[in-house]
């Protein structure tokens, strides 16, 4: 048989692997619209929290016989502004344990009262109240000034033991932190020598740690750019058969997840989408902190339609839903926590091939 009469034309059957692309999700990207307002203390256990700071000056005047040297007022922090209304919306956050530390920087050389009339949390609907021992009021003693043109300065702390703060993020979707309250001078203290008007300040600083407790919920999305699943069939003559993704979560939060992975073309349309991706928490403690990273290893499988498709990808576009490690554990996470996505194709189609290009290789 003449070699030159052959059909020198093959149709080989082959399986490549090519990395796809990689992403990494942290807490900065978990809150990436107030990442800027995100603060880490010790370095070495890197919790991270929010907080906002609000000043008053406030005029003290000797209201007479009753001695209110400063009448009910009230004081509203915008939590929108110190969350972010966007996180606040899509992300159930229940704060394990709010702190509010106010100072009262007293000009008088007279001992006072501080009267907390309520603590409250609003959305614009509902109300939460702090609760001091089963009442939403309580009082605090305010150190004098030890002598005139200086200031007494008095520290106290609300929190989940003194106050149950937690409570007031138990809200959906808090809007407000509001605070009321008066002072007055102390029984058997004499202000008859004070010089009135004077001015007090009030510090009020809100800390917000991101320890949440059990049945919170938070969202995240990232996203791998410039994905080229077709480079196979233009450098390697591939014609696709069958597309496998493997998808290997490596998970240092303290959370379980479920995934939604949503292929994207390069006009910004959705090909197709994969859900119910479910990745392992590693271990927590007690306190909710992750233990050691946890691997999970998902294969998913594209049918013949998705295949054709899937080569025209763009970007990957990967949602979390994020929960605790069960429906019981607070979430405590620390600015290194990570989860990171490694994402490989394998690839099965034809190749066709000339003998003589073979050969003169």
């Amino acid at each position: 048989m003449d070699y030159n009469t052959l059909d020198k034309n093959l149709q080989l059957h082959t399986t490549i692997a090519m990395p796809i692309g990689q992403s990494q999700v942290t807490v900065f990207d978990v809150f990436d619209s107030i990442k800027d307002n995100l603060y880490g203390s010790d370095k070495e256990k890197n919790y991270v929290f929010l907080t906002f700071t609000d000043t008053n000056t406030i005029e003290m005047m000797n209201s007479g016989t009753n001695k209110i040297v400063i009448p009910e007022r009230e004081q509203i922090l915008n939590l929108t502004q110190i969350i972010g209304d966007e996180v606040i919306r899509k992300n159930k956050l229940y704060f394990y344990n709010p702190i509010v530390t106010m100072t009262f920087k007293n000009p008088l050389t007279a001992l006072l009262n501080f009267n907390i009339s309520s603590v409250y949390a609003t959305n614009g609907t509902d109300v939460v109240y702090a609760n001091f021992n089963g009442t939403p009021t309580t009082t605090i003693p305010l150190i004098p000034s030890p002598q005139n043109g200086q200031f007494g300065d008095t520290e106290f702390t609300f929190d989940r033991t003194n106050g149950g703060t937690h409570l007031l993020f138990r809200l959906q979707e808090p809007k407000e932190l509001g605070i009321k309250y008066s002072v007055e001078v102390a029984p058997n203290e004499d202000i008859s020598d004070e010089v009135f008007p004077q001015t007090a300040t009030l510090i009020t600083t809100v800390k917000l740690p991101f320890h949440f407790d059990a049945k919170s919920e938070l969202r995240s999305i990232d996203t791998i750019r410039d994905v080229n699943l077709d480079l196979a069939t233009q450098e390697g003559g591939i014609e696709f058969e069958e597309l496998n993704l493997e998808l290997k979560f490596h998970n240092h939060l303290p959370v379980q997840t479920n995934a939604t992975i949503r292929f994207i073309d390069m006009l910004g349309n959705e090909i197709c989408r994969k859900e119910n991706i479910s990745v392992d928490s590693p271990e927590v403690d007690a306190n909710g902190f992750a233990q050691e990273p946890f691997i999970t290893d998902i294969l998913i499988k594209f049918n013949s339609s998705e295949t054709k498709e899937i080569k025209n990808t763009k970007n990957i576009i990967i949602e979390y839903a994020i929960t605790g490690k069960t429906e019981d554990s607070q979430i405590n996470i620390k600015g290194t926590d990570w989860v990171k996505l490694f994402i490989s194709a394998y690839i099965k189609g034809t190749v066709n091939q000339n003998i003589d290009d073979i050969i003169n290789k």
